[in-house]
């Protein structure tokens, strides 16, 4: 219980209680489409749909029912909040509300203007932890109340020996993470339906899936904080691209959204059998990340320390907006809808839709030697004349409107210096080659994109060096990013190293290269900045919420100036200021515990900006790749050099072997004939999409077009539509 000092405090504030609160559902917030309840009791609350009937609750009614959860897992199911906290010697532990807090009705509440705000008072850690609930029109709002939080509870109290005994006895805990509301909505094992997470394309978790020996899934919304060290790289993954998740249940759909506090949430989700007996999804906000780190590797005074980063609570409120569809039969393209609405997206224009792109790789670094004395230089693979060759032939060969992307444009762009102005190289042609490089592309309305780079720092040099312009790690030095071994997994002793540049730069430098190529008829395509955002530890440390601020008024200033602006890998926060979205993920990360792969990314994107897959010529099946790229309404990409490929021998673009413009020609024209029909699509919505049946795909564009896909060998008949093997057929709209 409390000490003697805080009861008076809970007194005061159970005054606040309204007469109703007597063991049952008190009302306390209605508009016209819901009706938010709350347990004063037991801290749950309860949302009511007034349109649906349904009733969706923040911990599952039928506990007893589950056989599965044990230990804290049993607990936390009747549980809105679960902290993770560390001692002093950063030692970390778990506590959650309802055995820190409610269980012995440490806590208290009160009815507020839609809504109800409630104080958790965790007197074993002293921790004081506010969480409010409120309802909005479309809504309900859910917010940890960060400011508010209190992890020196003792310091509340009027009682001046509590005090003091408290600074003898008590150690301080810090808190680290707080998850919200890990149960709302869960659905127990006679539910029916599936989780949607925007991981890579887009990926469901159905429910009871059978899959409970699988690690349940968690990851960090837009990826890993890449200043945090990592003593073993994973496998490749794609990221968590945007800040939600959504739920199917029994025909009705519910989607989650970060509205404040994104860029330091994680998105948990679980199927039953793994850690309960129910199917359920939630984010965690992190204030606090641990580090461990070997100091004096190799030696044998080696050792390893634990230590924890910087304490980050400048996003104000977390906050997580819950949405219900208001029909039955709901499905992901519902919640997909429901949130490219909110996202605002612009529509693409027909004509600013280029359907095929050309990843032409200029130049790369190389070691070279002069009379046996190796020195740094650079090898030409595709000139700027070679490039506007290789566009002239494809347009001779039919080809109509292409996008170029040109990598290594100049001896900075690939691992050099930080670009700020048109640098260009002579090697290359220079400005004459470029020249006609641009009168080529501009004569058949292609689009030219150069690839910088506003991220890595891989060389010092024009207004940035490591030492002064690096993000620091948690020792607030400048923290070297390495090269991993792709068979183990660690560190490569040979690899290269460099350094990321301070999100605050990043605005800085992002700024200069909005003035230096303002006024250009090219555009620039942002290689990391799209899917990379970090923070810098260390003393003066910089949040990674603080990072994302700096992040848009980059791509505000940079969308103002730059005629066409592209993203690598977009996360949504990249979404309002791109015109194109390169390496554009057809897949999910497909973890033990997902069923299926969905356009879920596309469905949300589609029409607002053209998107381009990953190079075609580095997948392992064309046939497979075109299929793919109907069904998800993606144009194909090719990457390529004009020059023998031999060249690219023991440079970083060694694994690019299979890139030669003349032997990938003919494919480059096929392809573009057999997805020709789709091209009418690309500035359009993407509907709908569906699988009736294995191995068939059916996508809906806006003007109600219909695009069936078939993978399997034998031909299908869907809906009336007759569908070869192996190829796709469009059945246009009545």
């Amino acid at each position: 219980m409390l000490k003697k000092g805080l009861l008076s405090l809970l007194a005061v504030i159970c005054l606040l209680l309204p007469a109703a609160a007597l063991g049952e559902w008190v009302s306390v917030a209605q508009n016209e489409r819901f009706i938010l309840n709350y347990d004063p009791n037991e801290s749950q609350i309860m949302l009511q749909d007034l349109t649906t009937g349904a009733e969706w609750y923040s911990t599952p009614t039928n506990i007893a029912d589950d056989k599965i959860a044990s230990g804290m897992n049993k607990i936390n199911r009747q549980s809105d909040l679960i902290v993770t906290y560390h001692n002093p010697t950063y030692v970390t532990n778990q506590v959650n509300s309802y055995t820190g807090s409610i269980k012995n009705g440490d806590f208290t509440w009160e009815q507020i203007e839609n809504g109800v705000e409630i104080r958790y008072f965790f007197p074993k850690q002293g921790f004081l932890i506010p969480v409010r609930y409120e309802l909005e029109k479309d809504c309900l709002k859910a917010s940890v109340l960060t400011a508010q939080i209190v992890e020196d509870l003792w310091s509340l109290s009027d009682d001046p020996a509590t005090i003091e005994k408290a600074a003898k006895n008590k150690e301080k805990l810090s808190v680290m993470t707080v998850s919200l509301l890990p149960f709302m909505g869960a659905a127990d094992a006679k539910d029916e339906g599936y989780l949607i997470l925007p991981d890579g394309s887009g990926a469901l978790i159905h429910f009871n899936n059978g899959r409970g020996n699988a690690a349940f899934y968690q990851q960090d919304v837009f990826g890993r904080d890449a200043t945090l060290s990592v003593r073993r790289a994973a496998t490749r993954t794609y990221q968590l691209n945007m800040p939600l998740f959504g739920m199917i249940k029994n025909g009705l759909g519910m989607m989650a959204v970060v509205e404040n506090g994104e860029y330091q949430a994680q998105l948990n989700a679980a199927t039953s059998g793994q850690l309960t007996g129910y199917n359920n999804a939630y984010f965690t906000v992190t204030y606090i990340n641990m580090e461990t780190n070997t100091l004096m590797a190799g030696s044998s005074s080696s050792k390893t320390v634990t230590l924890a980063a910087n304490t980050f609570r400048d996003m104000g409120d977390f906050t997580v907006r819950y949405y219900l569809l208001d029909k039955q039969g709901a499905d992901y393209t519902d919640i997909a809808s429901l949130y490219r609405d909110q996202l605002g997206l612009r529509d693409l224009q027909a004509d600013e839709a280029p359907v095929v792109q050309l990843k032409m790789v200029g130049s790369i670094p190389s070691i070279k030697t002069f009379i046996g004395v190796p020195y740094n230089s650079v090898t030409v693979l595709t000139s700027y004349m070679d490039a506007a060759k290789a566009i002239d032939d494809f347009h001779a060969d039919g080809l109509e409107r292409m996008s170029l992307q040109y990598i290594g444009w100049s001896d900075q762009s690939v691992r050099g210096k930080i670009v700020t102005s048109l640098a260009l190289d002579n090697r290359l042609d220079g400005r004459r080659g470029f020249d006609q490089l641009m009168k080529s592309a501009e004569a058949a309305k292609d689009q030219v994109s150069l690839t910088v780079d506003l991220v890595n720092l891989y060389k010092n040099g024009n207004g940035y060096w490591s030492l002064f312009s690096a993000a620091n790690n948690i020792n607030s030095t400048a923290r070297q990013m390495n090269e991993y071994l792709m068979s183990t997994g660690v560190k490569d002793p040979a690899g290269k190293t460099w350094y990321l540049l301070r999100p605050d730069k990043v605005e800085e430098a992002s700024a200069r290269v909005a003035d230096g190529f303002s006024g250009q008829k090219f555009g620039l395509t942002l290689n990391a900045m799209g899917n990379t955002i970090y923070s810098s530890l260390g003393k003066n440390g910089i949040s990674r919420t603080q990072a994302g601020q700096y992040w848009r008024g980059a791509l505000e200033k940079l969308s103002k100036s730059i005629p066409w602006l592209a993203a690598e890998m977009p996360n949504a926060f990249t979404f309002p200021y791109i015109r194109q979205a390169d390496d554009v993920p057809l897949a999910s990360s497909r973890y033990d515990v997902i069923d299926e792969d969905i356009p879920f990314y596309q469905l949300v994107t589609h029409g607002a900006f053209i998107m381009y897959s990953e190079p075609l010529n580095e997948w392992g099946s064309l046939e497979d790749a075109i299929l793919r790229l109907a069904e998800y309404g993606v144009y194909p990409s090719w990457r390529l050099i004009a020059r023998d490929p031999a060249l690219l021998s023991g440079t970083d673009g060694a694994d690019w072997y299979s890139t030669s413009l003349s032997e990938w020609r003919g494919d480059v024209i096929s392809v573009n004939a057999q997805l020709k029909t789709l091209a009418q699509y690309a500035a359009m919505r993407m509907t709908g999409h569906e699988r009736p049946e294995k191995g068939v795909s059916v996508t809906t564009y806006e003007n109600g077009d219909r695009v069936y896909v078939n993978y399997g060998a034998t031909d299908v008949s869907v809906e009336g539509v007759t569908v070869p093997a192996r190829t796709f057929t469009i059945k246009e709209a009545d």
